[in-house]
């Protein structure tokens, strides 16, 4: 019987050793010892190394953790696996940092592999400096989640949105009202559409 660890390990493996010439391997989200992980095939990292050397993905533990419950476990919050550019190839968005910046990228497949973009761009912050109150104590933590728009039509032509959680202290003062920012993918480019809550 191999332990979750194993599996991971192999999973990983199986996704970034193709011969070339293969069909694409999708990124996916595994789960090791009740921890959801996201696994990014290398060639998709190959093209987030060209734009964001020493990017990382958010982890769960950086998140306020309100923004957890109820989630879908084969969903992380850090990122969306969809087909962005409706070429039949998944494509992955993904929210971190690469030190330097937090950023959300998109790796969009194209003729011979993957191009990834910068999406959005922020100053490097540490998660832990977003504070809310949650039952009565205070919780630090990620306040934005990336989801997918499986609705997409010319009424809601968005292909996924970035969501910023209202947050607010113990003493009851708001200190971020929320956000929902929107992003459509058009002729190759992404353009973003902020909605404030």
């Amino acid at each position: 019987m191999q332990n979750a660890s194993g599996m991971f390990l192999a999973l990983s493996l199986s996704l970034n050793l193709l011969a070339p010439g293969q069909a694409k391997v999708p990124p996916a989200v595994v789960d090791v010892s009740g921890q959801r992980r996201l696994v990014i095939p290398n060639e998709m990292q190959t093209a987030i190394d060209k734009i964001a050397p020493g990017f990382e993905p958010w982890k769960l533990a950086d998140y306020l953790p309100r923004l957890l419950t109820g989630s879908n476990p084969n969903e992380v919050p850090f990122a969306v696996i969809l087909d962005i550019n409706n070429d039949g190839v998944t494509d992955l968005v993904v929210d971190g940092c690469d030190g330097k910046n937090c950023l959300v990228l998109a790796i969009v497949s194209n003729q011979p592999g993957y191009v990834a973009k910068a999406v959005r761009s922020d100053a490097f912050f540490d998660p832990k400096t977003i504070e809310d109150c949650e039952g009565g104590r205070v919780a630090r933590g990620l306040n934005r989640v990336l989801q997918p728009n499986p609705h997409q039509s010319a009424d809601a032509p968005w292909v996924f949105t970035l969501n910023y959680a209202q947050v607010g202290n113990c003493q009851g003062e708001l200190l971020n009202d929320g956000a929902i920012v929107r992003y459509e993918f058009i002729n190759g480019e992404f353009v973003e559409n902020a909605i404030s809550l």
